[in-house]
């Protein structure tokens, strides 16, 4: 069996709307119970990961925002990542420009720029977090920068091909890791910053390599993960290139491929 195991979360261990099938609890439960380490590496903040590890019943370590925020398992931060504010100026530009909303990630916040001008959806942001923030201008942003760091950006439109025409035109903006995190939602870190430098992170913090760690994901954003680790296991559903990256796919059809898998695992010692 493998050190430690990590899965993403969205459409890999979890339905939409933080429901876990219980097959993938169990074996959870199972693993940490013989000494496997559990990790959560998502694009998510702190607060959605650890209200996921209070459901499972377990202490797991967090790879946050697709690894630009690494948290152990006693809650020890060990790498804090953040995108250069001046990049995030430029990829202001660029979002008014394209005409989509951009997200700015805190370590338990978001700062939003937004287009759609909906004062119903602006409510419920603010309501769900009162540290949320919006922003229409530079000074504003700049204010919002000061008092935070941002590890990081995120733009979205309900037109993918709208987000495909501002990629192109990021590539040439600097120094950054670029991925999809879904056809709707583009996202950046700083350079070098991608789920597996997370695990490599704790590895270290372990005294162990993530070679001998499993994996498991599905979308562009698990990808170097799951090329990296000794196990990268890809969801049935998953990206065609992250599949081919990956060294097992399985069945993720009622999400629960990451519970068959371990289970397997779990037998095989």
């Amino acid at each position: 069996m493998y050190q430690a195991v990590a899965t993403d979360l969205d459409s890999t261990f979890m339905h939409h709307g933080m429901t876990i099938p219980a097959l993938n609890r169990q074996t959870v439960l199972q693993a940490t119970a013989n000494g496997v380490r559990f990790i959560i590496a998502s694009g998510r903040q702190q607060p959605a990961i650890d209200q996921v590890l209070r459901q499972l019943g377990v202490c797991g370590a967090r790879v946050c925002l697709n690894g630009a925020y690494v948290v152990d398992e006693s809650g020890q931060l060990l790498a804090a990542m953040p995108v250069a504010p001046a990049l995030i100026d430029r990829l202001f530009d660029q979002a008014k420009q394209a005409g989509v909303n951009m997200m700015c990630y805190r370590a338990h916040s978001v700062a939003r720029y937004d287009v759609t001008n909906a004062f119903a959806w602006w409510t419920a942001f603010l309501v769900h977090n009162p540290d949320n923030r919006l922003f229409k201008d530079r000074p504003r942003l700049h204010q919002l920068l000061a008092q935070a760091p941002v590890y990081k950006v995120g733009f979205n439109s309900p037109d993918h091909a709208q987000l495909v025409a501002l990629a192109r035109r990021l590539q040439g903006l600097g120094a950054f890791e670029m991925v999809w995190a879904s056809a709707n939602f583009l996202e950046i870190t700083a350079p070098g910053v991608t789920k597996l430098s997370g695990l490599m992170t704790l590895a270290q913090a372990w005294g162990t390599e993530v070679k001998q760690f499993a994996a498991f994901g599905d979308y562009e954003n698990d990808l170097a993960m799951l090329a990296g680790v000794g196990l990268g296991v890809a969801m049935s559903n998953a990206l065609p290139a992250v599949k081919a990256a990956a060294d097992v796919v399985v069945d993720n059809a009622d999400h629960a491929g990451v519970g068959r898998m371990l289970a397997r695992l779990l037998q095989a010692g």
